[in-house]
């Protein structure tokens, strides 16, 4: 729970919300979508009593999920092809060898400074 002047701050959120920061395109309804939230429960978290939002505002809203090994497994394709500088086949095939994305691309530079 955030803390203004030495004392708790009164808001409708739990206390393991996350803070969201408004940019110019929000909208109350995306930002809720965005959440996993509606917006009744981003209004009430955030005692609001107008749907406006402004840039720049903070709000509590749902904290996310932990990852998926579906998710991470995708991450960790994405940063060996990027600093790896390979495919998505070979980024698999080293990720599988080397059991994690900074030990294939690692494995991926020495292979290339062996070829070089």
């Amino acid at each position: 729970v955030p803390i203004v002047e030495g004392r708790p701050c009164p808001t409708g959120a739990p206390d393991d919300a996350a803070v969201y920061i408004v940019s110019v395109a929000d909208t109350l309804s995306s930002i809720a979508l965005r959440h996993r939230m509606t917006v009744g429960q981003l209004k009430r978290w955030n005692k609001m009593l107008s749907p406006s939002v402004y840039a720049g505002q903070r709000l509590y809203v749902a904290p996310a999920p932990p990852p998926t090994p579906e998710a991470e497994r995708a991450e960790a394709l994405r940063l060996v092809c990027r600093r790896g500088g390979v495919g998505l086949a070979e980024a698999a095939y080293y990720l599988d060898e080397c059991g994690g994305a900074v030990e294939a691309i690692a494995a991926l530079k020495a292979d290339g400074e062996e070829a070089a």
